[in-house]
């Protein structure tokens, strides 16, 4: 048959063993009839698989399920549908789960330039606690190590021409002076020297230093306002004796 549905044709032939002589005329030589009508199956055809659907446990094990919905339909003994549904496990592991800690991280820098100082590290946390697991504090010693550092004497530190170190830190400075009548002229030239000296071995641009002169405040009801006890802002240097001499 020249089609294997809806419809095809088959064909016979026959070849003349005696050609006529003046007789009868031959019957036909070809004879042609139809074969297969019935229709062509059609097979059932399905679309792409959806996304995962969401995991019905966070954890302890669940399932996530995934569909694709058939576009055609089979016929005529067609192939049939496939699986048009699809079901997995999911998020299997154990819902309480203590943390994992990584390695440690790298040193501080020293708390002091000489005379012993310290440096700290700390652990760090790869995967959090989750349920009622448990993670060590993060000041404990298994995720916070400190060790000693600097431990050289300050005076090896200075030059033959200096008598005190010279502070070349990345630090913020504030001084605060008492400038209060208490304190005497004597004593207010002392601080000044002091301070002059101080400020003399700051060195670099890294360090900022701010000056603030207090006398404080001469009555109650300035103190209370100065204190913060009432809703009215105080004068700094009227009211509470305070004055920002540098910064």
């Amino acid at each position: 048959c020249s089609a294997t549905c809806e419809g095809g044709t088959q064909k016979r032939t026959r070849s003349i063993i005696s050609p006529r002589a003046n007789g009868t005329m031959c019957p036909p030589l070809e004879m042609e009839r139809e074969c297969n009508m019935h229709k062509c199956p059609i097979g059932c055809q399905v679309g792409v698989w959806s996304e995962w659907t969401a995991c019905s446990a966070g954890c302890g094990g669940g399932v996530r399920t995934r569909l694709r919905h058939v576009t055609v339909e089979p016929k005529y003994e067609g192939m049939v549908c496939p699986e048009e549904s699809e079901t997995q496990q999911c998020n299997p592991e154990d819902c309480n789960r203590n943390c994992e800690l990584g390695d440690w991280g790298e040193w501080s820098g020293c708390s002091k330039l000489c005379h012993v100082g310290h440096r700290s590290r700390r652990v760090k946390v790869l995967l959090e606690a989750k349920g009622q697991g448990t993670c060590s504090d993060p000041d404990s010693e298994e995720r916070l190590g400190f060790e000693e550092c600097n431990k050289d004497t300050c005076m090896s530190k200075l030059s033959s021409d200096r008598s005190y170190l010279e502070c070349r830190s990345k630090v913020d400075v504030v001084l605060v002076i008492d400038g209060s009548g208490s304190v005497t002229k004597q004593g207010f030239d002392q601080s000044m020297n002091m301070t002059s000296r101080l400020l003399a071995n700051m060195a670099g641009a890294d360090v900022e230093v701010g000056v603030l002169v207090f006398g404080g405040p001469k009555t109650e009801e300035a103190l209370d306002e100065c204190s913060g006890h009432l809703t009215t802002t105080p004068d700094w240097w009227t009211d509470c004796g305070m004055r920002w001499v540098t910064h």
